[in-house]
This record gives C-alpha cells, sequence and structure tokens, in this order.
C-alpha cells in the first residue's frame, strides 16, 4: 500500500516450514534493516524473472510450499499412535494381541488400515 510517498507493507508467516524458519531467523537479525535486504533480493529476482511481468502487468506466481514431513510419516505417526493406544487399552483388559494382528473384538488391521487410508481429507490439494 501508498502512502506519505512510501510503501507500507507488513510480513507476517508460521513457522511451519524449516524455510520459514530460517528465514524468520534471518529477518529477525537483520532488525530495521528489514526493508533495504527486501528490496535489493526481491530486485534481483525479478530482474532474472522478466516473465513476471508482461507487458508491464503483474502475473500472477504460483507458490508451492513443500511441508517438512511427508504424508508417509503423518501416516507411520498416525498408524503407531493407534497401535501403541490399542497395546494399551488391550493390554489393560487383559487380552493379549498377536503380532499384527488385534484380538480385540471389533478392531483389526483392516480397521486401522481403514482409519490411516482417511488420511487423505487432511492433505492439501
Amino acid at each position: 500500500m501508498k502512502k506519505d510517498d512510501k510503501y507500507r507493507f507488513s510480513l507476517q508467516f508460521g513457522m511451519d516450514t524449516e524455510e520459514k524458519v530460517q528465514v524468520g531467523e534471518f529477518l529477525e537479525r537483520l532488525g530495521n534493516k528489514k526493508s533495504e535486504w527486501i528490496v535489493e533480493v526481491l530486485a534481483e529476482h525479478i530482474s532474472n524473472n522478466p516473465a513476471l511481468f508482461e507487458s508491464g502487468k503483474y502475473k500472477p506466481l504460483q507458490i508451492v510450499v513443500k511441508p517438512t514431513i511427508t504424508y508417509e510419516q503423518v501416516e507411520s505417526m498416525v498408524r503407531n499412535a493407534i497401535t501403541e493406544k490399542l497395546s494399551e487399552t488391550t493390554l489393560s483388559a487383559g487380552i493379549k494381541l498377536s503380532e499384527g494382528h488385534f484380538n480385540q473384538p471389533g478392531i483389526n488391521d483392516d480397521d486401522i488400515a481403514t482409519m490411516v487410508s482417511n488420511l487423505d481429507i487432511f492433505s492439501s490439494p
């Protein structure tokens, strides 16, 4: 936004990726010199990517965010948490579990697989 012959912006981003943490820590160290550094870096990026401005018009960017944890890691953590919780529950109830199979009524490996396969609803498009 332009105001008083200056551009004024506010940046805010989470700490949900390694890149964001690195950038946030770096910007914190810059103190009051953030603006000059951001202008320099973005000017170089724009210079190296002239397609960003076609015929003087802004061309929308496609930004891809890389998560710090993979889908497979989330799936493994969920599967382990379910297995651990079921093990605690069945052991406290005096039910013995065989390797890779839950002998608790109503809960089996297929149920866990179904729960894990439903993790897709949490992935971003």
